[in-house]
């Protein structure tokens, strides 16, 4: 994770954030226990994934819940998420992009 002065902060709610480092070109994102850094070039693709998913995509059955498995662009990492927890991440993904297009043109 990149915590230098080019970091910005688009979305944050709770243990939940979102920000995206000039230096970098990656987003960081915090979600619940889970910390990952997505490359800018993979970033629209994650977010379609995640949107992408079905029922049919979760099924770990773990703890009285379905789970899918999300494997991270860039690491041989992966992470359970529930279909809430999907659409938690959905919700910060487009509330941090409203963010960033305000910055963009407040800034460029």
């Amino acid at each position: 994770m990149c915590e230098n002065k080019n970091s910005i902060t688009l979305f944050e709610s709770g243990r939940n954030k979102i920000s995206y480092c000039k230096g970098c070109k990656s987003y960081s994102l915090i979600y619940k226990t889970t910390c990952f850094s997505i490359p800018e070039a993979h970033y629209e693709e994650y977010h379609t994934l995640l949107k992408s998913l079905s029922p049919k995509d979760f099924h770990y059955f773990i703890e009285e819940n379905y789970y899918t498995l999300i494997k991270n662009p860039i690491y041989p990492v992966g992470f359970c998420l529930s279909p809430e927890d999907a659409t938690s991440l959905i919700e910060m993904m487009e509330q941090a992009r409203l963010v960033e297009e305000a910055f963009s043109i407040l800034y460029n």
